[in-house]
């Protein structure tokens, strides 16, 4: 028995209605994801994660399938309470969909971020730890195979890893605040302002910085590129680094006294 030709159109207009209902919550899909229900749940497991560590709150986000994306009141608190990093806004220019395709953020601005980090004590010293927030056991004396192995690895030829993302992150109007253990003065720095490229075909990694100290302008400026390879290596060979401070008053004694703290091979 053949089917009538209404059947035949009630069955198109059922598939039609079904495939428009299935875009339809495929569409409000950015628009769920941005309510208070959903960023509540996705906070508390990621909270949960880091129990003891500390705790993350975002006062609002937007998402948005080919509109920007963005993320409002980031706020990081350490294990007893106090803000480690602020932010007061982030934007990613381009849609989900887009970034989906083509792995490309576009441009990403954090706005007015502001972070106070307190350097940890070592117990054992009383001094600063030497990477902080992770205390390393005296192993004795520097085993000078170990270094011999670092430096021979540092020389090889090792290819570039893909960064599996690639765009722009720029920050503005920012503020850094170090504090020393102990008397030191902290170091502060004003009018932070930089850019971060990431170059995901070639793998490489760009970094450039300028720091307000005080009414000074610009005392500080830092450009820096490197690429990342297998094994977590720096290409050393391809690392270009390049500084200038115009000013006097701003204190790098405890970044001098940190950064001693740190030696051997690149991680």
């Amino acid at each position: 028995m053949k089917e009538t030709p209404r059947k035949k159109r009630t069955w198109k207009i059922v598939l039609l209605a079904v495939l428009l209902g299935l875009v339809f919550l495929l569409a409000l899909v950015p628009t769920i994801a941005s309510s208070a229900f959903v960023r509540g749940r996705v906070l508390a497991k990621v909270n949960a994660s880091m129990a003891g560590k500390g705790t993350l709150g975002i006062a609002d986000w937007s998402l948005s399938w080919f509109g920007k994306n963005r993320v409002e009141g980031i706020v990081f608190s350490d294990a007893a309470g106090q803000e480690v990093a602020v932010v007061k806004k982030l934007e990613i220019s381009r849609g989900l969909l887009s970034i989906a395709r083509t792995r490309n953020l576009g441009i990403v601005r954090v706005i007015e971020p502001v972070i106070d980090y307190t350097i940890p004590t070592d117990p054992a010293s009383g001094e600063a730890s030497a990477n902080p927030g992770e205390h390393i056991p005296d192993s004795g004396a520097a085993d000078p195979q170990a270094f011999a192995l670092a430096d021979d690895r540092a020389m090889q030829k090792v290819e570039a890893v893909e960064l599996p993302i690639s765009g722009v992150i720029q920050v503005e109007k920012g503020r850094v605040k170090l504090v020393p253990p102990g008397d030191q003065v902290p170091v502060v720095l004003r009018q932070l302002a930089g850019s971060i490229t990431l170059d995901r075909p070639f793998g490489a990694i760009e970094l450039a910085i300028k720091a307000a100290n005080g009414s000074e302008a610009a005392p500080l400026e830092l450009a820096l590129k490197l690429v990342p390879t297998e094994g977590n290596m720096i290409d050393l060979a391809a690392l270009n680094v390049s500084g200038a401070i115009r000013t006097k008053a701003l204190d790098l004694q405890p970044i001098l006294e940190l950064a001693a703290g740190f030696s051997g091979a690149v991680p």
